[in-house]
């Protein structure tokens, strides 16, 4: 198992518009991403006890991976509509939802990075 851990500098600035996110709730925890879909409850459990994931996904790795090749800041956030675990309805403006949050981080991202001093 590998960790990617967030840039701290990303981190804050979605920790800073966490209260501007009305159509759920902002939660701060691990992404567990793998190459399979689980969908078994006591599957989902013990990955959940055994490594502190708060979600899975299939993508988010592979991103940070690839942003860390290249010496790039990264955070993973994902949007969760629906599940095996809580049986909510698939919410179809969840996806939009989500992109606007991200857009409010990278506003305040680079809003703090605007007040950086030169090299």
């Amino acid at each position: 198992m590998r960790r990617h851990r967030p840039d701290a500098a990303l981190l804050a600035a979605a920790r800073s518009v966490r209260s501007t996110y009305t159509r759920g709730r902002v939660v701060e925890g691990v992404i567990g991403s793998a190459d399979v879909w689980n969908s078994e409850i006591d599957r989902v459990a013990f990955l959940h006890d055994r490594f502190g994931t708060s979600i899975e996904e299939m993508e988010t790795a592979s991103a940070a991976q690839v942003a860390e090749a290249f010496h790039l800041p990264f955070l993973g956030i994902r949007v969760v509509s629906n599940n095996i675990t809580n049986g909510d309805a698939y919410d179809r403006r969840a996806g939009e939802a989500g992109q606007q949050f991200v857009l409010a981080v990278l506003k305040a991202y680079l809003a703090k990075a605007d007040t950086k001093p030169g090299p």
